[in-house]
């Protein structure tokens, strides 16, 4: 993943998500591990967007990392 975005993911729970899409886009992963990751990128993005939704933050790409974990898991999901 590129740096630009990877270094956004504070949460070591969102790297980990990405790390199982990308295990699993790789055929490393299996269906209940990619299960898993895609529960809990949604359970972030729901706890980040009712977070951040009321606050000016500084950079756009912060605004959109709720939807950006979202994104990426759904690439995944739907790309098989």
């Amino acid at each position: 993943m590129a740096a630009k975005v990877w270094d956004l993911l504070t949460d070591q729970r969102s790297r980990n998500a990405v790390e199982i899409a990308e295990r699993y886009a790789d055929d490393l992963a299996t269906r209940e591990e990619m299960e898993a990751a895609r529960k809990i990128a949604h359970r972030l993005a729901d706890e980040n967007f009712g977070t951040w939704r009321g606050m000016l933050l500084p950079r756009l790409a912060e605004r959109m990392l709720p939807f950006i974990t979202f994104s990426i898991r759904n690439a995944v999901v739907f790309s098989r």
